[in-house]
C-alpha cells in the first residue's frame, strides 16, 4: 500500500503547550510515491496575544490572526486529513506532541501516528553540512525557504529534505546500509524503520565505491592539487629582488600582479624585504643563525600572509631551477582553524597569482583523521553491547558511516561540529590502534594520517599546526617532510612559547587515580573469582597475592596523599574561597620535598608494579581457555588503559628542576579532590633544541612581538640569538586605516566611573553592562559591538547581568564565547547578524578572523595576566632566579603584545565610524603609559564622555 507523509510545521506563542502556549499557524505538504501532491494551510486564532519575540521571528501578528479560525473549528478536518499518514517534521518532539495536546483538548484521542524526525535523519546522512537549522540546510542544498518560520513555506521546505533524503537512502550501497541496519531503532519514533523500508524497496543502489570490509569508502582519493582560478602567467607582473642573483645573469624575482590578484604597495614591500632572505645563499661576515632566522612584524588583515608565502615559494622555485628537488614551503599556524583559514584563502590566492597549481598537504594530529581499526573496534563494541551503547554514540557513528564513503581526506574538520563530540571521540580512542605500518598494510590509502604523512613528502606547501611542529619536528625532519632547502614560516610566533608549555605538561587527578584503582580492583577480584571457580593452579597466580598487596598500598597511599593535603591546605583553602582562589604555585624546590608529592609517589609505584602481572596472568589464563578472545582482549585493553594513565601521572608526580607545579584542591563535605599539573618554568631551552634541529630557514611572524624586539627578550622566548628583523608595523595601520577610510577613530573614557581596575568583579560587571546598554540604546550608528575581556568569570559575570537586564529578543543578540562554542561557528554567526554584541576573551580574534566591520570596540581592562595566578608566580620565581624583572620583562610586554593584537583586530575591522572605549585608564595615567602609546594607531584619540551621552553620538 502506498504510504503518505504528512509533513508539518506549527508555529506557536511559544515551546510549552502546558505553560499556556497555544497553535498559531498549520502547515502541512502531503508526499506520496516520490513527490509533493497537496498541502495546507491555516492561521489559528490563539485567544491570547502574541509575544513580541514570535512575532519578530514568525512575522505573524495580532491582526493577522483575529479573524482566524481557532483550533477547535480545523481540529475535526485536520484530523481526518491526517488519518493513515506518517507524521514528518522538523523536529518531531515538538510539533507531534503540541499537536498531540492540542486535538487532546478538543477531545480527540491520543495520536497514535508512526513518526519520522528529519533532523536525525539529516544530521545522520548529510554529515558534513554546516548547520541542520532547516533554513540554513535548505540555504546550502538549493532548496527554496522563502519565508522562514511561516508555516506552510516550513511544511514544503521539510517536505523537499524528506524527499532528498530518501533519494539518498535509496541510492545507498547495500554493503553500507547493511552496517546502518542494526542501528536503525535508535532514531526517533519510527524514523529508522521508515529508512530501512525506502532503501529495501529500492534496487538503484550505488556501485561508484570501494570496499574495504567492512567499510564502505569513496572511490575518489583526495590529490591535494589546489588549483588557481585562473591558468597561465603570461600577463604576470614581476617585481626584481636587489641584491639576489637567481643564477648568473638574472636576479631573482617574483609574481605581484596576476590574473585579477594584485599584491598591495605594503605587500610588495614585504617582498622586497622579506624575498631577499629566503633567495639569500647566506652572509658568510655574520654569525649562520642571521642567514637562518628572521622576524617579520605586521598587523593582522593586511596580507602579510600572502606576502610571506610568494617570497618563500619563488625561492623554492629558484633552487628548482639548479636541480635542488626536496625543497617546499611549510607553515604553522597556531591553531587547526587557521589551517584551514590558510589553505582556503592564502593559499587559494597564491595558486591564482602564480597560474598554476600548487599540491598542499595539511599536517595535524592522528586524532584529527579517522582512524578505522578504533572506529571498527568501537562499532563492534556498540553493537555487541546494546543494553549500554549511548544514542548518541550510535547515531554519530553512523553518521560517521555515512561519511567514509564520501570523504577524500578522513579529515574530522569536514564533519559538522556538532560530530565532532569530545566525549564520542575519547571513547573512540579508549580502543587500540596499530602501528603506522600496520595501519597502511591494513587499510592502505584509506590510513588517511598515514597518507598526508606519505603526501607532505613531495608536497609543495605543507601547513601545520604549533602543536604538531612541537611534537613532531624531529618525525618532519627524518621523514624528509623539513629539509635543509624547505622555507619554514611560523605566523602567530608569539604563540609557539606557551604551545611549548602546553606540551610539556602533564596532569594528575584524584579523581581520575581513584577511578581507575577501582576499575583495576574490580578487574582483580573478577581475575581471582576464575582463579578459584576453575581452582587454577599456575606459576602466576601466585602473584595474584603481590598484585592484591599492591592494590592495599596503592589505596593507602592514596589516602595519606589526601591526608596529608588537609593537613596543608584545607585552613588555608577556606580562607582563600572567599577570593574564589583554591590554586596554589609550588615551586620545584617546595614539590621536591613535599609530603603530599611523596604519598601520592608511592601510590603510582605500587599500581606500575601491578601492572606487568596482571597481563601475564591474564594471558595465562587466555591459554587455558578460561577466556574467550574477546575477553581477553577486552582485559588487556583495560590494563593497557591504566598503564597508559598511569605512566602520565607518574610523570606528572616527578620533580624536576625545569619544572614547577599547580596544585588545585577543592575541600567538600564527603570528599576531597585535587589536580596536579607540572608544567614547564621556562620554554626557552626546548625551543632552543627544536630550532636546532629545523635545517631550513626560518621566518616567524606575529602581528604582536614588536613591542619584544629587544634581543635578550626574544632569546628567553624563543631560545634564538641572532636573527634578521622585518617591521612593517606603522605602514600596517596606515594602510588598513586608510582602506577604512575614518578620518580619526574616536576613542573615548567614561567620566563616570573610576577605571575598573579600581572595582571588585560585581561592581566591573555592572559598569560594564551600564556601557554596553547605552552604547547598544544608539541604533541609528551601532550595530556590532565587540566587548574583550581578560577574565572568563567577569565575562559570564557581565553576560547574566545581560541576560538580567534584556529582553528575550534583545539578549537573543548577544553572542557569548564559552568553552563549549565552536569558535568559526562563533565567528560566522557574529558576521551573518544585522545586530550584534559579541562577549570574547582579548586572545579570540588570535584564532579568528573576522570579515565584517565593527561598530564598537569596548575594552574592559588592559590584557595584563593576572599576577597572582600560579603560572605568573612560577615566572616571577624563574625571572628573579635568572636575574630578570618580571613587570618589566615578560608581564608589560606581554601586556603590550595582547594589546597591539587588539588594535590590529580593531583597525582590521573598523568602518568610517567607529568607536573605541576603554573602561581602563590606565591607558593614559599608568607609568607606563607613553609605551602604551607608541604602539596606539596614530588615527585613535581618545576624550572623555558621560555616560549617557554614548546613546547620542553621531
Amino acid at each position: 500500500m502506498t504510504t503518505t507523509y504528512a509533513v508539518l510545521d506549527l508555529e506557536t506563542t511559544g515551546s510549552t503547550y502546558d505553560n499556556g502556549d497555544r497553535i498559531i499557524q498549520i502547515g502541512v505538504a502531503f508526499v506520496r510515491d516520490g513527490q509533493i501532491v497537496d498541502r495546507f494551510a491555516t492561521d489559528i486564532f490563539p485567544y491570547q496575544d502574541i509575544p513580541r519575540e514570535i512575532t519578530k521571528l514568525t512575522g505573524i501578528t495580532n491582526d493577522q490572526v483575529k479573524l482566524a479560525p481557532p483550533f477547535e473549528d480545523i481540529a475535526a478536518e485536520l484530523w481526518d486529513m491526517l488519518a493513515d499518514t506518517v507524521i514528518v517534521a522538523h523536529n518531531i518532539g515538538f510539533d507531534y506532541k503540541f499537536l498531540d495536546k492540542s486535538f487532546q483538548a478538543q477531545g480527540f484521542p491520543a495520536m497514535t501516528h508512526d513518526r519520522v524526525d528529519t533532523v536525525e535523519m539529516i544530521r545522520t546522512l548529510y554529515p558534513t553540512a554546516e548547520s541542520y537549522k532547516l533554513s540554513e540546510f535548505c540555504q546550502h542544498h538549493g532548496i527554496v525557504l522563502e519565508n522562514a518560520h511561516t508555516a506552510v513555506d516550513d511544511a514544503m521546505a521539510t517536505a523537499e529534505v524528506l524527499l532528498m533524503s530518501m533519494h539518498k537512502i535509496q541510492q545507498m550501497p547495500r554493503e553500507l546500509f547493511d552496517q546502518l541496519r542494526p542501528f536503525a531503532h535508535y532514531f526517533i519514533g519510527q524514523t529508522g524503520a521508515y529508512m530501512a523500508k525506502w532503501f529495501d524497496e529500492s534496487t538503484d543502489h550505488r556501485q561508484d565505491f570501494e570496499y574495504i570490509a567492512p567499510f564502505v569508502v569513496s572511490e575518489h582519493q583526495a590529490n591535494f592539487q589546489i588549483f588557481p582560478d585562473k591558468f597561465g602567467d603570461k600577463k604576470a607582473v614581476r617585481m626584481h629582488l636587489a641584491n639576489t642573483k637567481a643564477d648568473d645573469s638574472d636576479q631573482a624575482s617574483i609574481v605581484t600582479s596576476n590574473n585579477g590578484v594584485t599584491l598591495s604597495t605594503l605587500q610588495q614591500s614585504m617582498v622586497d624585504e622579506v624575498g631577499p632572505f629566503f633567495h639569500a645563499t647566506g652572509d658568510p661576515s655574520v654569525h649562520p643563525d642571521t642567514n637562518k632566522f628572521a622576524f617579520l612584524t605586521a598587523n593582522a588583515g593586511v596580507g602579510k600572509s600572502l606576502a610571506y608565502m610568494m617570497s618563500a615559494l619563488s625561492a623554492v622555485e629558484a633552487e628548482k631551477t639548479k636541480q635542488i628537488q626536496d625543497g617546499r614551503v611549510i607553515v604553522s599556524t597556531s591553531t587547526v582553524i587557521l589551517q584551514h583559514q590558510f589553505l582556503d584563502k592564502t593559499v587559494n590566492l597564491a595558486t591564482t597569482l602564480l597560474g598554476k597549481p600548487l599540491k598542499v598537504v595539511v599536517l595535524k594530529g592522528q586524532s584529527h583523521f579517522i582512524q578505522l581499526t578504533r572506529f571498527q573496534k568501537f562499532l563492534a563494541y556498540l553493537k555487541s553491547h546494546p543494553e549500554i551503547a549511548l544514542k548518541r554514540d550510535v547515531l554519530i557513528s553512523v553518521a560517521v558511516l555515512v561519511w567514509l564513503g564520501e570523504t577524500q581526506t578522513g579529515d574530522l574538520h569536514e564533519l559538522n561540529s556538532g560530530l565532532n563530540n569530545e566525549v564520542y571521540w575519547q571513547n573512540m580512542n579508549r580502543f587500540s590502534t596499530e602501528s603506522h605500518n600496520d595501519e597502511i598494510q591494513r587499510w592502505g590509502d584509506y590510513a588517511f594520517y598515514e597518507r598526508h604523512v606519505r603526501e607532505a613528502k613531495d608536497a609543495d606547501v605543507v601547513v601545520l599546526n604549533h602543536a604538531y611542529l612541537v611534537y613532531h619536528y624531529h618525525d618532519l625532519v627524518a621523514e624528509g617532510i623539513m629539509t635543509e632547502h624547505s622555507k619554514v614560516i611560523i605566523d602567530e610566533c608569539h604563540q609557539l612559547p606557551e604551545t611549548v608549555h602546553q606540551q610539556a605538561t602533564r596532569t594528575v587527578q584524584t579523581k581520575d587515580v581513584e577511578e581507575a584503582l577501582t576499575t583495576i580492583e574490580r578487574l582483580i577480584h573478577r581475575i581471582m573469582d576464575k582463579v578459584v571457580t576453575n581452582n587454577v593452579k599456575v606459576h602466576a597466580v601466585d602473584q595474584l597475592f603481590q598484585v592484591e598487596k599492591n592494590l592495599q598500598a596503592a589505596w593507602a597511599g592514596l589516602d595519606k596523599f589526601i591526608d596529608c593535603l588537609a593537613d596543608e591546605y584545607q585552613t588555608k583553602s577556606y580562607y582563600q574561597q572567599k577570593a574564589q582562589a583554591n590554586a596554589y604555585y609550588i615551586s620545584h624546590e617546595y614539590y621536591m620535598i613535599a609530603k603530599w608529592r611523596e604519598a601520592l609517589r608511592k601510590s603510582l609505584k605500587a599500581m606500575e608494579k601491578m601492572v606487568h602481572p596482571l597481563k601475564v596472568i591474564v594471558g595465562q589464563l587466555y591459554h587455558m581457555d578460561l577466556y574467550t578472545k574477546r575477553i581477553y582482549q577486552q582485559l588487556l585493553n583495560q590494563i593497557y588503559q591504566f598503564d597508559y594513565q598511569l605512566k602520565t601521572w607518574l610523570v606528572a608526580s616527578e620533580a624536576n628542576p625545569d619544572y614547577y607545579a599547580e596544585l588545585d584542591v577543592h575541600f567538600g563535605k564527603q570528599n576531597t579532590t585535587a589536580t596536579i599539573q607540572r608544567k614547564l618554568y621556562s620554554s626557552k631551552d626546548h625551543l632552543a633544541r627544536i630550532f636546532n634541529a629545523i635545517p631550513s630557514q626560518t621566518l616567524l611572524v606575529s602581528a604582536s612581538i614588536e613591542i619584544v624586539g629587544a634581543k635578550h627578550i626574544i632569546s628567553n622566548l624563543f631560545g634564538i640569538d641572532h636573527f634578521q628583523w622585518f617591521s612593517f608595523m606603522e605602514a600596517s595601520y596606515q594602510q588598513q586605516l586608510a582602506l577604512s577610510q575614518p578620518n580619526q577613530i574616536k576613542g573615548y573614557y567614561i567620566k563616570d566611573y573610576l577605571s575598573i581596575d579600581k572595582y571588585n568583579e560585581h561592581q566591573a560587571a555592572t559598569m560594564i553592562a551600564d556601557v554596553i546598554e547605552e552604547v547598544w540604546a544608539n541604533k541609528a550608528k551601532i550595530h556590532k559591538i565587540q566587548v574583550f575581556f581578560q577574565s572568563r568569570a567577569l565575562l559570564q559575570a557581565v553576560q547574566h547581568e545581560l541576560k538580567r537586564r534584556f529582553s528575550r529578543m534583545v539578549y537573543g543578540q548577544v553572542i557569548v564565547q564559552n568553552h563549549q562554542r565552536n569558535l568559526d561557528r562563533l565567528a560566522r554567526q557574529f558576521e551573518q547578524s544585522q545586530r550584534a554584541i559579541l562577549l570574547a576573551l582579548a586572545s579570540f580574534q588570535e584564532g579568528i578572523h573576522l570579515n565584517t566591520k565593527t561598530d564598537a570596540f569596548i575594552m574592559t581592562r588592559l590584557p595584563f595576566s593576572a599576577p597572582d595566578t600560579p603560572d605568573e608566580l612560577a615566572k616571577q620565581d624563574y625571572l628573579k632566579s635568572i636575574g630578570d624583572q618580571y613587570f618589566d620583562d615578560v608581564a608589560l610586554p606581554n601586556m603590550l603584545m595582547n594589546l597591539t593584537q587588539i588594535f590590529g583586530r580593531m583597525a582590521a575591522t573598523v568602518n568610517e565610524a567607529s568607536i573605541f572605549i576603554s573602561l581602563d585608564h590606565r591607558l593614559e595615567k599608568a607609568s607606563y603609559a607613553d609605551q602604551i602609546q607608541a604602539i596606539m594607531p596614530e588615527a585613535l584619540t581618545m576624550d572623555w564622555i558621560d555616560l549617557k551621552d554614548l546613546r547620542h553620538l553621531d
